[in-house]
């Protein structure tokens, strides 16, 4: 059977040109797992708000008093303002922003609303991505139902 031989100097260690090499690997992957830990983001802080109220498709307010209250726009979702109307091709309009708001409030049904926070912190309008008991708001639920 053939086996590979170590170098091994006097004192039983490698020879520092193989010491060098598998420093130089160790740095190596060590380098690059420092590499895509920077660039993996941290998980962003969230807070979770109540009595949320719908102003239209793609806004929240938060608060209870008119003093504290959080506008809260939901980032990815591009939305009809409240009183907007569209045409079908038939040429027919419906209210398609008082339906797409009372799609969301259906969704949401006085349940906690949890937003991420802004990098900079709270603020009384702010962009954030919101979700539901762990179900972000979009087409999904209520389009599925009138479907069905």
């Amino acid at each position: 059977m053939g086996r590979t031989r170590k170098h091994v100097g006097r004192h039983g260690h490698a020879s520092s040109s193989q010491a060098s090499s598998l420093a130089r690997i160790d740095r190596h992957e060590r380098n690059a797992a420092l590499q895509q830990k920077a660039a993996t983001p941290p998980p962003r802080e969230t807070k979770r708000y109540f009595k949320v109220r719908v102003r239209d498709a793609g806004t929240l307010e938060a608060g209870l008093l008119p003093t504290d209250t959080v506008l809260i726009r939901l980032e990815g979702i591009k939305a009809r303002k409240a009183d907007e109307t569209c045409k079908k091709e038939s040429g027919k309009s419906w209210p398609c922003g008082a339906k797409a708001r009372a799609a969301l409030t259906l969704f949401i049904r006085y349940r906690a609303v949890t937003c991420t926070v802004p990098p900079g912190g709270e603020t009384r309008d702010f962009a954030a991505r919101c979700s539901v008991m762990g179900q972000a708001p979009g087409l999904g639920d209520a389009t599925r139902r009138r479907r069905a």
